[in-house]
């Protein structure tokens, strides 16, 4: 990925986070409209289902949340792996482009670079979207009927 800012969090996969007190959280594995997975281990994988509102900014090369690695281990670990019917993957494109832009546009501020690693660019591909009728919130499992509810209580709870 260029150092360019992302156009969409799905630019995002792969890329590393890191918490405010300056720990590596893992990489983003997985996005959808509220949260991202970041995925830490090869072995023992922890996986942290962190809302999207946590995202402090983007310095170029990593993504910088605004709580610290202990708020995130104990807030947001899951151990359980994305529902890929509910995230996009490196491997996974939306088959309505229309649908993809308004659900994953990016308004993240840019923050000056503090990490220098480099990272290769990812691709995705095309695979079938799976169109659900309830919305759940994957902290806390309440059940919403739209995704403005289930953002409202995202916002307002995580």
């Amino acid at each position: 990925m260029t150092e360019s800012d992302p156009a969409s969090w799905t630019d995002l996969i792969r890329e590393s986070v890191h918490t405010n007190d300056d720990e590596h959280l893992g990489d983003i594995e997985a996005v959808n409209r509220n949260f991202m997975v970041v995925r830490k281990g090869l072995v023992n994988v922890r996986r942290f289902y962190v809302p999207l509102t946590k995202v402090h900014g983007w310095d170029g090369k990593a993504v910088w949340l605004n709580i610290s690695e202990r708020d995130a281990s104990e807030n947001y670990q899951k151990d359980r792996r994305p529902d890929p019917h509910d995230y996009y993957f490196s491997s996974a494109q939306p088959t309505e482009p229309a649908n993809f832009v308004r659900d994953f546009q990016i308004n993240m501020p840019k923050i000056v670079r503090t990490y220098e690693e480099e990272r290769p660019f990812v691709t995705a591909s095309n695979e079938p979207r799976h169109e659900r009728n309830s919305f759940s919130c994957d902290l806390c499992e309440s059940k919403f009927q739209t995704e403005s509810e289930l953002d409202d209580h995202i916002t307002a709870r995580h």
